[in-house]
């Protein structure tokens, strides 16, 4: 990222703090959830790649303002078992957690309760309050799954998210890779070029500042 776009992006990160009322201490929650592969066949190697991939992430994010205001961090493992590893917590707060490996990799069971943890946590909009962001969701997926995931891409698909984004490894076939893209997945590869992952890591980042093109419209509302 040129440093003309980042002196752009925290610019606009600070003129959302300007745009808010000083009556109102309330900030609504922008959302980031993690969908992570911990199933075995993906070893100690692809288990320390995503946790270091999303201590870079929450690295960048912890040096703009409005990252910091606003983002909350959730991380949910799946594998032969789905579990919430980290519940959804702001991003000061937030320390990732090393998910133990365990066979399988049960892509459908974490996309079902990825939804269903979005539908618990995320505050609505109401007449009366301001509820949360829509959520971005993260997948990293190390390996190809064992299960059948349409159910959990359609449980995914019934709720609202706001952006979507996966990172495959090599062993992901590419009828996978190309069922995450028709459901809305932004995709790199470990084959995309330096440059792919550049562009999709920022977008990761920056896309939250989309929320921002309008200050009076909110992604949950209909306009």
């Amino acid at each position: 990222m040129s440093f003309e776009v980042g002196v752009k992006g925290l610019n606009r990160g600070l003129a959302w703090l300007d745009l808010r009322d000083p009556c109102d201490m309330s900030t609504r929650r922008l959302p980031y959830y993690f969908l992570v592969d911990a199933s075995s066949s993906v070893g100690d190697a692809g288990s320390d790649a995503s946790r270091t991939l999303i201590g870079l992430f929450v690295e960048r994010m912890r040096q703009n303002p409005y990252h910091l205001e606003t983002a909350h961090l959730s991380v949910i493992k799946f594998a032969g078992e789905t579990k919430v590893v980290v519940p959804l917590v702001e991003l000061p707060a937030f320390e990732p957690a090393s998910p133990l490996l365990v066979a399988g990799c049960n892509l459908g069971h974490g996309l079902s309760l990825l939804a269903e943890r979005i539908r618990d946590d995320i505050i609505v909009t109401t007449q009366d309050v301001k509820g949360d962001w829509s959520s971005v969701v993260v997948l990293l997926l190390m390996s190809e799954p064992t299960d059948d995931f349409t159910k959990g891409l359609d449980a995914l698909d019934a709720i609202k998210t706001y952006r979507r984004f996966a990172f495959v490894s090599k062993a992901v076939l590419k009828t996978t890779v190309n069922r995450l893209k028709d459901s809305g997945f932004s995709v790199i590869t470990e084959e995309s070029s330096r440059d792919e992952a550049a562009r999709w890591f920022d977008h990761v980042i920056n896309c939250a500042f989309d929320h921002m093109e309008d200050p009076l419209v909110y992604p949950e509302e209909d306009v």
